[in-house]
């Protein structure tokens, strides 16, 4: 039998040289399908130990069982998220006495406006119905209480996902004395609890180019933006700084052994900053929120270009002032309609108003209007 190991998050083949590179646990169709190609109709156990990610991704590697000529076992120690899909493609599926079994709708993120909401949340409840046919095809129950298992965010230790129809049965040698599998199953939950099947379950672009870098920069080669070593590829080699020698990523970690330590960080770094530094730029924005109209608060912190405090604050300076200066011409032509320029001379013994100061009152009762 042909072991397929199914560890880390379930990604897309464009981001699976990062992680590789950087020696972090991932799955992607592309491995899964090599891997099927190689076993040519043996039968395969797909041993599964992941948090779960790309819907897109599970359903392709989910396909790709269910074609599979020969028989497919899946060995699970945790299956969450999208990673029970994969769990589900197989034909015959167990647990580990200490496993978790993990359900629930699939998120994403959504920016824009009603429409937009709506949309994205239209596109969740269809990505829930593919799942629903997953687990309906696997488990044989109604698809209201598959539905309703994936709102509460199920998990469920081996028994009872094995009597949910998910599991099949305990992994050879894990029955206790008493008969119950073990229990200590909130520990695992704790630790997954953040996990999600969704869309864009990967490094993020943004952060790719910066990890392209100091990739580049370690091997002495500055980025140009023209080298193919783009979000799905790895550099082969490059020229060192003195163009002399071509250095292969191998060589460039042998050179610099701190590089791969420093990728590692950079991932967390950059997600925490990332953290920071929105909720801080949202907060920043509230405090001059008094100020400013909603709707060009709004779109300063979520729409297409968002803004930080500062650049905000000056470019509703700028609004403002361009406000007045098409409001004053306004203003001396509704001064001239009303004929605030023929008021004859006051009596003798009245005050005489100086005319910038009757248009100034007069501009000024207006704004207040």
């Amino acid at each position: 039998m042909v072991k397929i190991n199914v560890k880390g998050p379930v990604i897309s083949n464009d981001y699976a040289w990062l992680y590789k590179w950087l020696e972090m646990d991932c799955c992607c169709p592309k491995d899964i399908e090599t891997a099927l190609e190689e076993a040519a109709g043996d039968d395969v156990c797909i041993e599964i130990n992941s948090p779960g990610g790309l819907c897109a991704s599970a359903f392709e590697i989910y396909t790709a069982l269910k074609q599979y000529q020969g028989k497919v076992t899946a060995n699970v120690i945790v299956a969450c998220s999208a990673a029970t899909v994969i769990a589900c493609g197989a034909d015959e599926t167990y647990a580990s006495g200490a496993s978790i079994f993990m359900i629930h709708n699939s998120q994403s993120q959504a920016a824009g406006d009603y429409r937009d909401l709506q949309m994205g949340a239209d596109a969740l409840k269809e990505i829930n119905e593919s799942l629903i046919n997953v687990y309906e095809k696997k488990t044989g129950l109604s698809r209201e209480e598959i539905q309703d298992l994936m709102d509460n965010d199920t998990y469920m230790s081996p028994a009872k996902a094995i009597e949910k129809g998910f599991i099949n049965g305990l992994m050879p040698g894990m029955d206790t004395k008493d008969g119950k599998e073990g229990t200590a199953i909130n520990a695992v939950a704790s630790v997954v609890a953040g996990m999600f099947n969704s869309f864009a379950y990967a490094v993020p672009e943004d952060k790719a180019a910066l990890l392209k870098r100091v990739i580049m920069d370690g091997m002495g080669q500055q980025d140009t933006g023209n080298n193919a070593a783009g979000a799905g590829q790895v550099p082969a080699a490059v020229e060192n700084k003195e163009g002399e020698n071509k250095m292969t990523l191998e060589e460039a970690i042998a050179k610099n052994p701190e590089l791969k330590e420093e990728l590692g960080s950079l991932l967390k770094e950059a997600e925490a900053k990332g953290v920071t530094g929105e909720r801080n730029r949202l907060k920043e924005l509230d405090a001059i929120s008094a100020s400013v109209a909603q709707e060009a608060l709004n779109n300063a912190k979520y729409g297409e270009k968002p803004l930080d405090a500062k650049e905000f604050a000056y470019q509703a300076m700028l609004d403002d002032k361009i406000k007045m200066s098409a409001y004053m011409p306004d203003a001396v032509s509704d001064a001239e309609e009303a004929g605030v320029n023929n008021v004859g001379i006051l009596p003798e013994g009245g005050e005489v108003s100086n005319e910038a100061d009757e248009l100034a009152a007069y501009a000024n009762k207006r704004k207040e209007v």
